[in-house]
């Protein structure tokens, strides 16, 4: 099969799959952590994984309302478990960039698909990468769209996954402590206040994630990374 093929057979494969995860993923989240809570932290990586998986479900809001309705939460067990969960999930990204890759080399523009390949692996600049996957992973940054990149230029996964991993684990882990922030301040006031707050809290991080030009900021960063190697490689 050429890589065109697979490329547009993994889309639609994701597409079909992402579906019924968007469809169903609130009685998933109800059979999972309602039916059987003694099992969080597999149930937080299976989740996450849909969550990571499908761009439409906002797992991290799951977290920030389990962590302020369940104060005996254990929030690191839920981190860990979930940044796998997550950081699994963005492997999806990585195929359909990789089999992209495929279909450009085997097009006109296979000198640039091979130029960008070679200035993501240059060893001079190494470092940029695995900071670049933790920094996106861990804030709202379009992670899919950098790894569907990193596919593309040929970077290896297994290099890859460790900072994503670790990435999602610290922002799950900071929503969790924001969300028992919330829990504990509001363990006083009436329900209706409590649920209202936290409804509000829920929608308004779902809101900034939405409304915020976050691919332009990751944009306006790569322009400016651009320019400073730019720079090096004339220097040199």
């Amino acid at each position: 099969m050429k890589n065109l093929e697979k490329l547009i057979a993994t889309i639609v494969g994701l597409i079909l799959f992402s579906i019924p995860i968007y469809l169903y993923y609130d009685q998933i989240h109800h059979i999972l952590l309602e039916v059987n809570p003694y099992h969080v932290g597999l149930a937080m990586l299976i989740l996450c994984l849909l969550g990571s998986i499908t761009p439409f479900v906002p797992y991290t809001a799951v977290v920030l309302s389990l962590a302020a309705a369940m104060p005996q939460l254990n929030i690191l067990e839920v981190a860990v478990w979930g940044g796998i969960g997550s950081g699994l999930g963005e492997t999806i990204g990585w195929l359909i960039g990789y089999y992209l890759g495929g279909a450009l080399k085997d097009s006109r523009y296979s000198g640039r698909m091979e130029a960008f390949s070679a200035i993501v692996n240059m060893r001079r600049y190494r470092w940029i990468v695995p900071v670049a996957i933790f920094l996106f992973a861990y804030t709202p940054l379009p992670d899919k769209f950098l790894f569907l990149l990193l596919g593309a230029a040929g970077y290896s996964l297994v290099k890859a996954l460790p900072f994503s991993i670790a990435g999602k684990v610290s922002m799950l882990y900071t929503i969790g402590l924001f969300g028992r922030f919330i829990g504990t301040i509001t363990s006083e006031l009436p329900v209706w206040v409590s649920l209202s707050l936290a409804v509000i809290l829920v929608v308004g991080f779902t809101i900034m994630i939405a409304v915020v030009d976050w691919e332009g900021v990751a944009r306006r960063l790569s322009i400016q990374q651009e320019g400073r190697v730019d720079k090096d490689l004339s220097g040199s």
